[in-house]
């Protein structure tokens, strides 16, 4: 039995005359008469905050795959309109006309070249050509200039995403979720009707009493809680003031809406009328209030919007580059190989036209 069940069968049984704080729901206030309500609580959902990891695939990440794709369409369609605006132009005067694997090669230089901004020998000749290049050049330069702003600022300012911010998003991903045990919120959990999303979180519940273990599995991954947003709030200053750090988040959306915490009495209690008064003084003035943020003082530095991205910040690991490295040795690869079959050939050309016996003058 938690702190919080405790103490409202204390009030219960009458063998004391005030509980502590007690959150105010349907089943208690039939049983026991509440104070004035001193804050308001919901429920909340806590989980391990995501922290910035190696990506081998990260130097793609500033464009989606549609952009991807429509790049790549796009220097598809360039390759075949310079491949034919060159076939079909006529030769220079005074020039034999290029070959069909000139033009190919021609054609797919320009394309690659271009958005890697790398220079080309080949020099657009002709109206046709100039204009088809011309318009390659500025579309390939916008690519590459976006697509350098948006790497950096991924690198200066990166975003991280939470796992969940809802029941939905929660019962998705399939995380572990405690909830303690004898609670109501674990009853009402285990009672959801069939389709719902507090009827998805069943499969993933777990539950025991042990209460001071709870933000250490939290933080290590273990798994998320499901708990009073004002004990969350609490748990998140005890870690920053022992750690000065942020390793906990909790989610943007409640259950079950608000509720009142408030002091607990016998039913019929005379002390109810007493005690009222003082607590409504005391919320009027700002006490109350004043008194909770002084004990969560270091809460808000934890949930600032941008806590998500700097308190996450990291240099970059030999993993992030992994994968500009595979390209790189696939380039260097494919140019040895390039290499490699130009000179074979020319070995073939010189054979093939080198003359068996010195000619007789």
């Amino acid at each position: 039995m938690n702190l919080t069940s405790r103490c409202l069968k204390l009030a219960l049984d009458e063998e004391v005359d005030m509980s502590g704080l007690i959150s105010l729901n349907p089943e208690r206030i039939d049983h026991i008469d509440c104070s004035v309500g001193l804050y308001i609580d919901s429920k909340g959902m806590g989980y391990k905050r995501p922290v910035l990891e190696s990506d081998i695939a990260g130097f793609i990440k500033p464009y989606t795959p549609t952009i991807w794709l429509m790049v790549a369409a796009g220097m598809v369609v360039v390759f075949a309109c310079l491949f034919l605006i060159l076939r079909m132009s006529r030769p220079i005067h005074g020039r034999t006309g290029p070959t069909t694997l000139d033009n190919l090669w021609t054609s797919w230089l320009w394309t690659v070249t271009a958005p890697l901004a790398q220079a080309s020998p080949w020099w657009p000749e002709g109206d046709s050509v100039r204009v088809a290049s011309g318009v390659w050049l500025l579309m390939a330069l916008v690519v590459s200039q976006v697509y350098r702003c948006n790497l950096k600022a991924m690198l200066i300012l990166p975003r991280l995403a939470l796992p969940f911010n809802n029941v939905a998003e929660l019962a998705s991903s399939k995380i572990p979720t405690f909830l303690v045990n004898g609670t109501v919120l674990l009853k009402n959990v285990m009672a959801s009707p069939e389709g719902s999303d507090l009827h998805r979180l069943q499969q993933q519940v777990i539950s025991h009493n042990d209460i001071p273990r709870i933000p250490h599995d939290v933080i290590a991954g273990r798994y998320a809680v499901l708990a009073s947003t004002l004990s969350l709030l609490a748990d998140v200053h005890k870690i920053f003031a022992k750690t000065k750090t942020c390793p906990f988040y909790i989610a943007d959306e409640t259950l079950f809406g608000t509720t009142n915490v408030c002091l607990g009495f016998p039913e019929g209690s005379s002390l109810k009328h007493l005690v009222d008064p003082i607590v409504q003084r005391l919320k009027e003035a700002g006490i109350l209030d004043y008194e909770l943020m002084k004990e969560l003082s270091h809460v808000w530095k934890c949930l600032r919007p941008d806590t998500s991205t700097h308190a996450a910040l990291r240099p970059l690991a030999l993993g992030d580059f992994y994968g500009v490295f595979m390209i790189s040795a696939a380039g260097m690869m494919v140019a040895a190989l390039v290499f490699l079959m130009e000179l074979v050939l020319v070995k073939a050309k010189d054979q093939i036209y080198l003359p068996s016996q010195p000619p007789s003058w």
